[in-house]
């Protein structure tokens, strides 16, 4: 199932399992390339679909309880276990590769035993574990798939709400997984902090595959990926080096439970000197990271991963219209830095929707706009383009008998702009605030209070296309 550009403006519940059908094609497609000589990626695409998958599973776990139980994200969690030697063991062997050329006679011995060993390790992840994970796949595709792709949405009518959309609920669940990530991020300490680092690395990559269905959506997506690939990719050289260090010290353990297995005595210079390689590589590594990662960069992702959530809840905001509005005694004094233009809008003739053309003018520039709105009260659904004089001239004598003319007079007020509408073809005064969200409390400034006779919010009679008439 492809993602569509409008998932911001679904619901979190609908927009969670489009995710995850995504994500589980994209592990079917790599299980089915797995065994492919040619497709050398394949395992790593297979684990990376499935860890994102278990990601989403687990940020919109409240959204998806009632289909995805425990044993399912289980089950997901043993096959991605059962595949991490593979690719330990694949990743080693790339860095075992880069020292080839740099060691000496005695020192490549020991290294091409170790070499030996993890090409074992890894064809038996290719053909013993492929049946098995394959089929265990299939079996748990198949029941998350049945469960996943039905949504079933109750509504109460008795008490209406408007609808949480996933943009709003992305924005703050990304910066949960920030807060999170910076928590593992603080007790890294040193280069010998393997579980810390690896933790920190794991809370990265569930921030990173959140954020990556928003990718092309909204403006600093794509950066805040990259953000995530670069520090991830230290993360993970660090890990790797672990890993490959404790693969070595194995090698070298002199009280091994199964001494049959132990290098012979000539392939420990080599192994040796590649432990000290891969120390040396985990120390340059950390340095780069706390140089680049713990001090100005942190403080730079942070608010990138802020300015990325606020993108968010705005592009779920961007078709609502989110409104309180006031009747006044009369026109209030506004104060220094009121901005005014003159407005003429009408509405054109329609029995369910109304398309509605706006002129303003403020000075010597004159704008058009035609608008589609839905609903009423505090919350309603808006679209609203920009047009030109040659439409609005063709569609103005269309309106006649369903038009309003006012001038509006805008005036910040820390973070609202209330709007002051004084109707210049009928004796009204009306104030309108829009707000964030329908909990933002609207506190009238004190230059408007006196004059507000009530809020007429929810009251008929109030709107611009009912002020027009017919």
């Amino acid at each position: 199932m492809q993602l569509t550009d409008d998932i911001l403006l679904r619901s979190p519940e609908e927009a969670s399992r489009r995710i995850a059908l995504n994500l589980l094609e994209q592990a079917r497609d790599a299980a089915e390339r797995w065994l492919d000589p040619a497709q050398v990626n394949a395992l790593h695409d297979f684990r990376v679909a499935i860890r994102r998958l278990r990601c989403t599973l687990r940020a919109w776990h409240d959204e998806l309880e009632a289909d995805v139980r425990k044993k399912h994200r289980r089950a997901l969690r043993e096959i991605q276990s059962v595949t991490g030697a593979g690719r330990d063991a694949q990743v080693g062997l790339l860095w075992l590769a880069l020292q080839a050329e740099s060691l000496d006679a005695s020192q490549r011995v020991g290294q091409a035993w170790i070499v030996r060993l993890l090409e074992q390790r890894f064809e038996d992840s290719q053909t013993r574990l492929h049946e098995k994970v394959r089929a265990r796949f299939n079996e748990i595709e198949t029941v998350l798939r049945l469960r996943v792709e039905i949504l079933r949405v109750e509504v109460n009518l008795a008490r209406p709400t408007a609808a949480l959309r996933f943009g709003t609920a992305l924005g703050a669940c990304l910066r949960e997984h920030l807060a999170r990530f910076e928590e593992r991020l603080d007790v890294v300490s040193g280069p010998a902090d393997r579980e810390q680092a690896h933790r920190a690395r794991i809370r990265l990559k569930r921030l990173r595959y959140l954020i990556e269905p928003a990718t092309g959506l909204v403006d600093g997506v794509k950066e805040l990926i990259d953000d995530c690939k670069t520090l991830q990719n230290l993360l993970g050289l660090l890990n790797d080096s672990h890993v490959l260090g404790a693969q070595l010290d194995t090698a070298l353990d002199d009280n091994r439970d199964n001494p049959d297995n132990a290098p012979p005595a000539l392939a420990r210079v080599g192994l040796l000197e590649l432990t000290l390689r891969a120390e040396a590589a985990r120390e340059a590594i950390f340095v780069e990271l706390e140089n680049r990662w713990l001090g100005v960069h942190r403080a730079r992702f942070a608010a990138r991963v802020e300015s990325v959530a606020v993108a968010l809840e705005a592009a779920a905001r961007a078709n609502f219209e989110i409104e309180r509005k006031y009747l006044l005694s009369g026109r209030p004094a506004m104060p220094p830095g009121a901005e005014s233009m003159e407005v003429e809008q009408g509405w054109l003739p329609g029995k369910v929707l109304r398309d509605r053309i706006r002129l303003m003018r403020v000075g010597a520039q004159t704008r058009y706009y035609r608008a589609l709105k839905a609903g009423r009260g505090l919350t309603r659904t808006e679209f609203e383009e920009e047009t030109t004089k040659e439409i609005f001239d063709v569609l103005w004598p269309l309106t006649a008998g369903s038009r309003v003319r006012k001038r509006r007079t805008k005036i910040a007020e820390g973070a609202l702009v209330w709007e002051i509408d004084e109707f210049s073809d009928r004796e009204l005064w009306l104030a309108e605030v829009e707000l964030p969200a329908e909990t933002t409390v609207a506190t009238p400034p004190a230059w408007l209070a006196p004059f507000i006779v009530r809020e007429v919010t929810d009251e008929r009679g109030f709107t611009n296309l009912e002020l027009a008439g017919p």
